[in-house]
């Protein structure tokens, strides 16, 4: 008798303090699957600033617009081929290396049916390659350094700024490669409120 009350005290217990933790583990969201497939295509970085998910969250009439340049692209078939495009002609390589990058930032899901994703695009910009090979030459290590902080500036060159880069790379050994940088937030739009739906708008 006395095991038995033993064993029925710890059921309780389990009903009362185990399952009520259980239920507040949140399940995973859109917000997850964006980081996961982010994280897994790290070849196509352009790409992924409007196709974050994988194929199977977009529907196949699925709707693209961009407002700033009157863009609209109809079809999912028709918008992986744009990305594809964009990739070839916007990669730049140095070394044979690909040196696009895509950062994750915020993502964010504003309504059942709605989700926002902040996103950086970084490079090395054509004016900036011959500091690559010139930090190989020297065998100085590459620093690559964005300057997102400073977007709202318009750039001018400077040889005294040059000068500085050049003489702070020789008494450290490190040159600081800047990168050019496009900074995003694309908006999409789900069939309904289920974790499941398609994506059937991309702005």
């Amino acid at each position: 008798f006395y095991d038995m009350c033993l064993s029925h005290y710890q059921t309780l217990l389990i009903a009362l303090f185990i399952l009520p933790i259980c239920s507040i583990i949140p399940a995973p969201t859109r917000k997850n699957a964006v980081r996961d497939w982010i994280s897994s295509q790290p070849s196509t970085p352009l790409s992924n600033t409007i196709l974050c998910l994988p194929p199977e969250w977009f529907a196949e009439d699925v709707v693209y617009s961009q407002k700033a340049t009157n863009v609209r692209i109809e079809r999912c078939l028709n918008l992986k081929m744009l990305c594809e495009k964009w990739e070839q002609s916007f990669e730049m390589t140095s070394e044979d290396k690909k040196n696009v990058w895509m950062s994750l930032g915020r993502v964010s899901e504003t309504s059942p049916t709605s989700m926002l994703v902040q996103w950086n695009l970084t490079w090395v910009p054509p004016t900036a390659l011959w500091l690559e090979t010139l930090a190989h030459v020297n065998e100085w290590t590459l620093r690559y350094c964005p300057y997102t902080h400073l977007s709202d500036r318009v750039s001018t060159f400077s040889y005294k700024a040059v000068g500085k880069l050049l003489w702070d790379a020789w008494t450290t050994q490190q040159l600081h490669i800047p990168l050019a940088c496009i900074r995003g937030i694309t908006q999409y739009e789900f069939a309904d409120a289920t974790d499941d739906a398609c994506i059937v708008s991309i702005k």
